[in-house]
């Protein structure tokens, strides 16, 4: 894939809450753990898989406390999403398939760790005392994107 037409070093996991911004507005992008070469649709999809996640009005958590970025990063992932397509996008079109392959792949990926998760019978999702992703709203938001995109609705 190094080679194939298109594929650059994407981050794998680029949205607001990786952006730091200093006093000066200089802008850090950190936490490259997931970096690889990929088409630049990857980072797009898991901006809008964010925009899923993150932006909704209310993301229930079963009655427990809600996460801090719930108010505090919706604004910035609202932002970020938009900014960051509007800026690429001025300097190159984005593959509609692949985009929605890329989507797709990230909301199938959140679903199986939930999944997972709640097979295993843990209580949270690492270090959390809850998963974050596992809310009725998040969950059906990514089935229903996925049946939109792929015309199919995995049953979960």
């Amino acid at each position: 894939m190094l080679h194939e037409p298109g594929t650059c070093f994407c981050h794998g996991d680029y949205w607001a809450g990786n952006v730091l911004i200093d006093a000066t507005g200089r802008r850090t992008v950190i936490d490259w753990t997931n970096s690889i070469v990929a088409h630049p649709e990857l980072d797009h999809a898991w901006n809008e898989v964010q925009r899923h996640l993150v932006l909704p009005k209310q993301l229930p958590f079963r009655g427990r406390t809600r996460f801090w970025w719930d108010e505090a990063c919706r604004p910035l992932v609202r932002v970020g999403v938009w900014y960051y397509r509007t800026f690429y996008t001025a300097f190159k079109r984005l593959d509609r398939e692949r985009l929605d392959y890329y989507f797709v792949l990230h909301a199938l990926f959140i679903l199986v760790s939930v999944a997972a998760r709640r097979a295993s019978g843990a209580p949270g999702r690492g270090p959390l005392p809850f998963d974050p992703f596992d809310s009725g709203t998040t969950v059906d938001r990514l089935l229903d994107s996925i049946a939109k995109i792929t015309g199919n609705r995995p049953d979960f």
